[in-house]
């Protein structure tokens, strides 16, 4: 199972198959979690199929396709989860917003702008997954653009590393 947060246009389905992965597999399934109308209109033309789809589950606001609704009710998100049985291996990736780190913006505010912000549903969802999953594998990728190295964003990129326990690279 692959959950693609933020997907964009799945820049990340079409990393995976540049590996040489065939994502139409029968055992491998895409979820993608997206909200903009635009890039959901890509992803149902170019990338979706019997094996990946774009997420149809609310959130809290209503918002289809929004990565909050995975880390607002457990229960949902273990229903949602029980429509994989046999579950061993799970990729969680994703570029999260990025407009408060970016280098292209003269003052950026890291984890603090509104969109950013949403970063925090990573360590989260990880949480979660790990304890309703005991026996699945679980990798994750976060990518993020190159951030302006004031003291304001490295430290937000080390409070980051802290709290997901790894490094960035």
């Amino acid at each position: 199972l692959i959950l693609d947060l933020f997907t964009g246009i799945d820049g990340l389905g079409y990393a995976v198959e540049h590996l040489g992965v065939n994502l139409q597999e029968p055992r491998i399934f895409s979820a993608f979690f997206e909200t903009s109308p635009r890039c959901r209109d890509v992803l149902a033309h170019h990338r979706c199929h019997s094996q990946a789809s774009c997420s149809d589950i609310p959130d809290s606001k209503g918002v289809v396709g929004s990565v909050l609704a995975l880390v607002e009710d457990d229960s949902r998100l273990q229903s949602w989860l029980n429509d994989f049985s046999n579950l061993k291996h799970m990729l969680v990736a994703g570029g999260s917003p990025c407009v408060g780190f970016s280098d292209a913006k003269t003052s950026p505010s890291g984890i603090l702008d509104r969109e950013s912000r949403k970063l925090a549903v990573f360590p989260m969802l990880l949480a979660r997954l790990r304890a309703m999953l005991p026996s699945c594998s679980i990798a994750f990728v976060l990518e993020n653009v190159p951030m302006t190295a004031s003291a304001f964003t490295l430290a937000c990129r080390d409070k980051v590393s802290e709290v997901l326990q790894f490094p960035p690279f």
